[in-house]
C-alpha cells in the first residue's frame, strides 16, 4: 500500500499544534433555576406562561393515585405535595391514561387484523431493514464494553501502569467513557488512547461531546448534564446551544481549524487528526440556521413514520405498560429526561444530530436504552428518585453520573485522547510502520477494540490487521471483536436433525422466561404479539457455541491466530462470550436470568440473541 494513503494522519492536518484553554466559564442556565437537575423534581414544574402557578422544584414524594402502580411511577408523574397533584392533573391525565398505559394495548396489525408488515412478503416496504433518509448509528448499535476491567486483568499493579487503549471503529463514546470510569482510583500512570472512526459526522460528534466533557469551561456536573443532551436530546436550552456554539467555533474556528489541541481539564491532551476537508459536512452541520419545527417535523417523520408502525409496536408489544409511555414520551419531546421534567425551554436544535438542512440522522430503531446494561441504570435512577417505570429518567441520571465521572477523572489523571478519523485497515498498517501523528513509533496497546468490524472484513482480516499492535509485554492485553451478522449465515439455527428436539425445548424456556400461557397466546391468532414475541426469544436459549467456533474456523480465523502469534481466549476476561452470560462462568453457553433481568437485556434494552464476542490474547 502506497504512504500516500497514510497521509491524513501525518503532521499537518491542523496547524502546528499550541494547546489552547479557552475561557467558556458560563453557567448553562440548563432549568428554570439555572441549575442542573440533581433530582426527580415534582412534575408540577412548568415554566410556560399559562402556568397558574408551578412548584418551586423540591423534590417529588407523592406519585398520582390515578395510575396503577404507585409504587413504580413513570405511569405518574412525582409530586411534593396534594397540591401539586392536584394542580397538575389537568396536564398529567394525558400520560395517565394514554393507550400505551393499559395493559390491554394491542399492536395495529392486531387491531386490524392483517399480516404485519415484518412478516408479509408482499409488502412493498423494507422488511427487516431500518428506516432513516441519512442511515447513520449515532446512538450505537453494539453492547456498550468496559474495556479495561482492571480487577479480572491486571489487578492492582494496573494504578502505576502507563495503559494505552486503541477504539478502531469507535461510533460513540459509550466504550471510552466505562473504560476510562474503570481505571483505579488511585491511577497514577498516563493513560493515551487512540479513538478512530471512518465517519466523520460521527468523529466531530464525538470531538464536541469530548470538548465538552474534558476541557475548562462548564463545572463538571454542567458539562455532564449537556453531554447527556448531545448524545441523546433532539433539543437544547438556549444557553445549551449558545455554549456548544462557543465550543464550535474554539474547536473549529471561525475561518477554519485551530490548533487540533486543547488542554483538558488536568494534565492530559484532546487532540484532533482530521483534516479540513473531512470536517466540511460536520461544520455545515453545527453551523445550520434551521428552526426547531423544521428538526422535529424531520426527526418525527422518521421516528414515527407510518410506514414503520408495526415495527415499533412489535418492540413496545414486549414491553410493561409504563415502559411503553416513556418510550412515547422520549420520542415525542425528542428530550432525554427524567418524565417529570417540563421540557418545554428546550427551544434549540441539537445540530449535532441532524443534516445542515434539519434532516434526522439516525435510524428509525434508534434508542438510546439500547447497548446499556440496565441494572446499573435502573439502581441509578432508584438513588436519584426516579421509578423503574422512568426508564429514559432512570438513564439521564445515570448518563449524567458516568459522564460527570469522566470528567472528573480527566481532571485528576494524566488523560490524552487523539481523534482519528480513518478506515480501520488504513490505520492499523500506519501505526505499524510509525506514521501516526502523537503516537510513537512502535506504539503498542493494552486494549483495541474492533466493535463489529469482523463483520465487514472477516475475522482473519481483523487479526491480521490488530494484534501485531498487542502490547506484548503485558499479559493481559487482548484485541474484542464483535460479530453481530454472522447468524445471517443460517449457522446459528439447529441441524434438521436435531431441530424438532431444540425447538420443543427452548419454545418451553422462551414462553417461560416471558410468562406466556398457552391461552395469551393463541388469543389474537397466529400473528399475536405474544407468539411473535416468543418466537424470537427462542434464539436465546440455542446454544450456539459449536456453530460459531464452525463459523471462526471456516473464517480462517484459528489458523491466523497461530500465524500472528496470539490465541482466542476460551476463558473471557473482558465480556461473556454472549450477551447474557457471566464472566465468572466460562463453561455457561446459555442465558440463566430472571424473568426481570431477561426482560431488562433483550426486551426492553434490545440486545441482539445471537450476537458473539471474541477475545484475542498473546500467546504465552
Amino acid at each position: 500500500m502506497s504512504l500516500s494513503a497514510y497521509s491524513l494522519l501525518m503532521p499537518g492536518a491542523w496547524p502546528e499544534p499550541e494547546a489552547s484553554s479557552p475561557v467558556l466559564a458560563q453557567n448553562l442556565g440548563t432549568w428554570s433555576n439555572g441549575q442542573t437537575i440533581p433530582h426527580v423534581l415534582c412534575a408540577n414544574n412548568s415554566d410556560s406562561k399559562s402556568s397558574t402557578s408551578i412548584c418551586c422544584l423540591q423534590p417529588g414524594t407523592m406519585t398520582c393515585s390515578k395510575c396503577h402502580l404507585v409504587k413504580a411511577g413513570l405511569r405518574s408523574r412525582q409530586y411534593c405535595s396534594s397540591a401539586c397533584q392536584a394542580q397538575h392533573w389537568k396536564t398529567h391525565k394525558n400520560d395517565c391514561k394514554h393507550p400505551y398505559n393499559s395493559s390491554s394495548w394491542l399492536p395495529a396489525w392486531t387491531t386490524e387484523k392483517r399480516t404485519p408488515a415484518f412478516i408479509d412478503k408482499t409488502n412493498e416496504g423494507p422488511q427487516h431493514t431500518f428506516f432513516g433518509t441519512f442511515g447513520n448509528y449515532l446512538w450505537g448499535n453494539v453492547p456498550a464494553i468496559n474495556c479495561l476491567q482492571h480487577v479480572r486483568n491486571e489487578g492492582h499493579p494496573a494504578a502505576a501502569m502507563d495503559l494505552k487503549f486503541c477504539f478502531a471503529a469507535s461510533g460513540d463514546i459509550r466504550n471510552l467513557v466505562l473504560t476510562v470510569n474503570d481505571l483505579p482510583d488511585n491511577y497514577t500512570g498516563k493513560c493515551t488512547i487512540l479513538f478512530n472512526d471512518i465517519n466523520g459526522i460521527v468523529v466531530n460528534r464525538n470531538l464536541v461531546i469530548l470538548f465538552v466533557l474534558l476541557t475548562a469551561g462548564a463545572d463538571v456536573a454542567e458539562a455532564a448534564e449537556l453531554a447527556v443532551h448531545l448524545m441523546y436530546s433532539a433539543a437544547l436550552t438556549p444557553a445549551m446551544a449558545n455554549y456548544v456554539r462557543q465550543c464550535i467555533e474554539t474547536i473549529y474556528g471561525t475561518h477554519g481549524p485551530q490548533s487540533g489541541v486543547w488542554d483538558t481539564r488536568g494534565a492530559g491532551k484532546l487532540r484532533s487528526l482530521q483534516r479540513m476537508s473531512d470536517i466540511q459536512l460536520a461544520l455545515q452541520m453545527f453551523r445550520s440556521q434551521y428552526k426547531l419545527q423544521v428538526a422535529f417535523a424531520n426527526m418525527h417523520s422518521v421516528m414515527w413514520s407510518p410506514e414503520r408502525v408495526d415495527y415499533r409496536d412489535r418492540y413496545l408489544a414486549s414491553l410493561e405498560p409504563g415502559h411503553r409511555v416513556s418510550f412515547y414520551r422520549f420520542r415525542t419531546t425528542g428530550v432525554l429526561a427524567p418524565f417529570s421534567v417540563d421540557v418545554g425551554h428546550f427551544t434549540e436544535p441539537n445540530r449535532l444530530l441532524f443534516s445542515p438542512d434539519g434532516g434526522w440522522l439516525t435510524m428509525d430503531n434508534a434508542n438510546p436504552l439500547f447497548g446499556w446494561d440496565l441494572g446499573p441504570v435502573f439502581e441509578c435512577g432508584k438513588r436519584n428518585g426516579a421509578t423503574r417505570d422512568d426508564a429514559y429518567g432512570c438513564l439521564f441520571f445515570y448518563l449524567k453520573e458516568q459522564f460527570q465521572k469522566f470528567a472528573t477523572r480527566a481532571r485528576d489523571f494524566e488523560l490524552d485522547i487523539t481523534l482519528s478519523q480513518a478506515d480501520a485497515q488504513v490505520l492499523s498498517q500506519a501505526i505499524i510502520i510509525g506514521r501516526v501523528q502523537n503516537l510513537p513509533k512502535v506504539a503498542r496497546f493494552d486494549r483495541i477494540e474492533t466493535s463489529n468490524l469482523g463483520d465487514y472484513f472477516g475475522a482473519s482480516r481483523v487479526i491480521t490487521d490488530w494484534a501485531p499492535l498487542l502490547n506484548k509485554a503485558n499479559p493481559y492485553s487482548v484485541l474484542l471483536m464483535n460479530f453481530m451478522n454472522w447468524p445471517l449465515k443460517d449457522t446459528a439455527l439447529p441441524s434438521p436433525d436435531d431441530e424438532h428436539k431444540v425447538n420443543r425445548k427452548i419454545l418451553q424456556q422462551s414462553a417461560e422466561i416471558l410468562g406466556f400461557s398457552p391461552a395469551q397466546m393463541f388469543t389474537h391468532g397466529t400473528y399475536s404479539s405474544q407468539i411473535i414475541t416468543m418466537m424470537e426469544c427462542m434464539e436465546a436459549f440455542y446454544d450456539n457455541e459449536r456453530p460459531f467456533s464452525e463459523f471462526l474456523t471456516n473464517a480462517g480465523a484459528l489458523q491466523t491466530a497461530v500465524s500472528a502469534g496470539v490465541r482466542l481466549r476460551q476463558t473471557h476476561r473482558i465480556h461473556p462470550k454472549r450477551s447474557g452470560l457471566v464472566l465468572e462462568n466460562p463453561n455457561q453457553t446459555v442465558p440463566n436470568l430472571t424473568k426481570t433481568e431477561f426482560y431488562d437485556l433483550f426486551l426492553l434494552g434490545g440486545a441482539n440473541y445471537s450476537d458473539r464476542f471474541v477475545e484475542v490474547e498473546v500467546r504465552a
